[in-house]
């Protein structure tokens, strides 16, 4: 067990850093990290960029794993068993 002296300093060094978290929260929060019109519109055109790429490697993809013409032709017939005996 600590004496009430070392509980006090421990009390006192835990709102020292709550209320350096709130300044730092403060000083760098949400504002400082928005964007101004001309690194929004950049931001845009990369992520356009970036979607237009990857619907493109997708597009890739499926012409890949398509089956040529005469494989989706084939349908796939029943044969009806031998008798038994033959």
């Amino acid at each position: 067990m600590q004496d009430p002296e070392g509980q006090h300093l421990l009390g006192t060094v835990g709102e020292a850093l709550v209320r350096d978290r709130q300044l730092r929260r403060l000083k760098f929060g949400k504002k400082s990290e928005q964007l101004d019109a001309e690194q929004r519109a950049l931001f845009d055109e990369t992520l356009d960029a970036d979607i237009a790429a990857a619907q493109a490697q997708l597009q890739e993809l499926l012409d890949k794993k398509k089956p040529p013409v005469w494989e989706s032709s084939i349908v796939a017939t029943k044969t009806d068993s031998l008798p038994p005996g033959q």
